[in-house]
């Protein structure tokens, strides 16, 4: 779409569009309110894109995640979309600067930041996973906008949110256990990042839908790392006898159906995680795992940088973004499914 195009649409000059588009006078409300009409429909953006081109306009987005290749993966295929749209619109003044922290090591977070503040970002992409360090950054006093991925802080606001509803989530992880299992029972929770939002919001989501059932109890345990796994178990199935469900929070699920495969219990245990990593997807394949839980991290990652490019470099209003709930079983994963 060109101007001249808009301009035969609207059945005016080029140069009426070109006032329009540059937001001078001269041109009556109904005019101009066709021509912005049009301009929204056929969603037209080289305009602003080489206006600002020409003007040497850049926004600089600085990144912060987690480390890539942490938690089975699951951050490399956020920066797989991360790395997609920083590729479209290179091309238009967009730079990235990354700084990356280890999730697993208190104050990394809050250390990943500043390093990044020494770039003079434009605006910041963050995961605010250590929920206890984020009041310190003072996001909100940094004067450029923020946006956060795959979680939301109830007493932040951000310019934008790509995340999933994480209580909902959980909600849908209980209903799903429960279809699993033969009746009403003990459910186990598993979390190894407890004091992020969105993994304590997806346990609460579980208990709550599990806890409509008065027959159920539900047992939530906190690990520090993957290796401790086999322990916690242990000592849950001593002290319970009437496991039906467990359910992990993110994608440790792989193991969680390892053990209860080993120790000859899958058969009476449903389990059920978060992201389709590629360990999570085999699991699925032999039987290990019962059901997986995705939030499309690819599709967070580009909309992520895209969104916050198209608000900072053109102007445009933005919105959060709300992740679906994508269940996964054996009979419907697919090899572009994520």
């Amino acid at each position: 779409m060109t101007i001249k195009e808009i301009a035969e649409i609207a059945n005016v000059s080029i140069g009426t569009v070109d006032r329009v588009l540059n937001n001078r006078t001269g041109v009556s409300k109904a005019t101009r309110e066709r021509i912005e009409a049009i301009v929204e429909e056929t969603g037209f953006h080289a305009n602003a894109y080489a206006r600002n081109l020409k003007l040497g306009k850049k926004v600089k987005v600085g990144v912060l995640i987690p480390i890539a290749s942490s938690e089975y993966g699951y951050w490399e295929l956020v920066l797989g979309g991360i790395r997609k749209a920083e590729k479209e619109y290179s091309g238009f003044g967009l730079g990235l600067c990354y700084s990356f922290f280890d999730r697993d090591k208190e104050g990394d977070f809050t250390e990943a930041f500043h390093r990044l503040q020494g770039e003079r970002c434009s605006a910041y992409l963050v995961a605010p996973l250590p929920v206890g360090e984020v009041p310190g950054l003072r996001l909100g006093d940094l004067g450029v906008p923020v946006a956060f991925i795959d979680s939301a802080i109830p007493s932040f606001h951000p310019v934008t949110v790509i995340a999933q509803n994480p209580f909902r989530g959980g909600f849908a992880a209980g209903r799903v256990a429960s279809l699993l299992s033969s009746g009403p029972g003990v459910f186990v929770t598993v979390q190894i990042h407890p004091d992020s939002f969105n993994s304590f919001e997806r346990a609460r989501g579980f208990r709550s839908y599990m806890l409509r059932d008065s027959g159920n109890t539900v047992v939530n345990i906190d690990i520090k790392n993957i290796e401790e796994i086999p322990s916690a178990l242990d000592g849950l199935f001593s002290q319970h006898e009437d496991i039906k469900g467990i359910f992990t929070v993110n994608c440790i699920v792989n193991a969680v159906g390892a053990y209860l495969v080993e120790n000859r219990l899958k058969e009476r245990v449903a389990a059920v995680g978060y992201d389709l990593v590629e360990e999570n997807r085999a699991a699925l394949k032999n039987g290990s795992v019962d059901a997986v839980i995705s939030q499309r991290p690819f599709f967070q990652g580009y909309t992520a940088i895209s969104s916050l490019f198209r608000y900072t470099m053109l102007g445009e209003a933005i919105s959060p973004v709300e992740i679906p709930i994508d269940i996964y079983f054996e009979e419907n994963l697919t090899e572009g499914s994520e």
